[in-house]
């Protein structure tokens, strides 16, 4: 899946997809939201009939950018850090309670570290903060999650040259978030 962003956005949602579809006809959309001036469009290929590739404008090209993956995990690991926030004012036992703290901040501590270079490096701002937490109590399942973004982290690790820093950080958030997990499984 790919996300994309149009510029120049004119608040007109169901023109932007139609406009979207006609020039990418070999996507389908899987997600579209609306910030500010710009649509955030997440789409994934269609398995292609050889006899019908269009290929996208050049003018329609030049509006549209893909995704910086690390911004986006900034911008997911800032909405998780309040989600996990939660679970551990939700939670009944002191470890977890303690354990969640630690998390929690390291969360805020880590997004703001990496949106903050990765805004210093491209110029571009934050513009991806959405979340849906239904179920804001920890379970046995909040630990897959928090499994998750940690691996979701350790990918980007070595994603380009220059990033030692961002590197770093990233490896440190991963120790914590295997800390806590310890924490949580073996400290009851």
């Amino acid at each position: 899946m790919k996300t994309y962003k149009v510029k120049n956005y004119k608040g007109n949602l169901l023109e932007s997809v139609k406009k979207f579809q006609e020039t990418h006809k070999g996507m389908k959309i899987v997600e579209a939201f609306e910030q500010a001036d710009l649509l955030n469009i997440a789409a994934e290929p269609v398995p292609e009939d050889p006899n019908t590739t269009e290929p996208t404008p050049p003018d329609v090209a030049a509006q549209i950018e893909t995704a910086d993956p690390i911004m986006d995990f900034g911008c997911k690991l800032l909405m998780f850090g309040t989600k996990v926030h939660a679970w551990h004012l939700n939670c009944e036992r002191n470890s977890q309670h303690l354990a969640l703290k630690d998390l929690y901040e390291a969360c805020d501590d880590v997004a703001d570290r990496i949106l903050e270079a990765q805004i210093g490096r491209t110029g571009k701002p934050v513009t991806a903060l959405t979340a849906d937490y239904s179920d804001l109590t920890f379970t046995e399942e909040s630990i897959n999650e928090i499994a998750a973004i940690k691996n979701e982290g350790a990918s980007l690790i070595g994603q380009g040259p220059g990033l030692a820093g961002l590197d770093n950080i990233l490896g440190e958030f991963c120790e914590t978030c295997d800390s806590v997990i310890y924490k949580l499984i073996r400290l009851v």
